[in-house]
């Protein structure tokens, strides 16, 4: 079965997602407009998150990705691994982590990058179920993002998480000419719970 991405908006595929507005990142997607005439235009772009050691957080490269290769990504092809929020990119950088490193895990950096709204490649979950799981289910998701790498025709590819399929990941292409209108909109430190490794008693 060979997978037919939709092309969509970026802003479509984020919609309802954590956006530039509030500035604390917790409130609405849109500010709300009491008088629309009397407000300025405001540029508001869709924020994906990462969670990612402190050194890394503004490197925006996925140069990390590189060496080993990711579920979207053979290794020799930068990645740079999203989240549509918070709590998504926190559980997907603990899944990738080793046991040994998990019980040792320092302090993280929490990244908001604010990402152009424009043309996406976006996977559903029906598509990608029957494939995924298993011990082919890597390689063939690697076909799938390798071919969206090589082709640099869409910044954004977005597909639901193995983890959580019900909440997206969103990969985007370093070598893509839009990378350069995407900017870091936060960066603050993140520590995990100690429970989410120790467990309680």
């Amino acid at each position: 079965m060979e997978v037919q991405p939709r092309i969509i908006s970026a802003e479509a595929v984020l919609s309802g997602f954590e956006t530039k507005f509030p500035l604390n990142f917790l409130g609405p997607t849109r500010p709300a407009c009491r008088n629309p005439s009397s407000l300025e235009p405001v540029d508001i772009m869709p924020i994906v998150w990462r969670v990612t050691k402190p050194e890394g957080a503004r490197v925006l490269d996925g140069g990390e990705t590189r060496e080993r290769g990711g579920r979207w990504n053979s290794p020799g092809w930068a990645v740079l691994y999203a989240s549509e929020n918070l709590a998504l990119a926190a559980l997907e950088c603990l899944a990738n982590l080793p046991m040994t490193k998990r019980q040792e895990l320092r302090e993280m950096a929490a990244v908001g990058i604010e990402i152009p709204d424009g043309p996406a490649l976006c996977l559903e979950r029906h598509e990608l179920e029957p494939h995924w799981i298993g011990s082919g289910g890597e390689l063939w998701c690697r076909s799938i993002g390798d071919r969206w790498l090589e082709e640099r025709s869409h910044l954004i590819l977005s597909a639901p998480s193995v983890i959580v399929p019900r909440e997206r990941n969103v990969m985007l292409n370093p070598a893509h000419p839009n990378i350069n209108n995407v900017r870091i909109a936060v960066v603050e430190p993140y520590r995990y719970d100690p429970r989410l490794v120790a467990g309680t008693d």
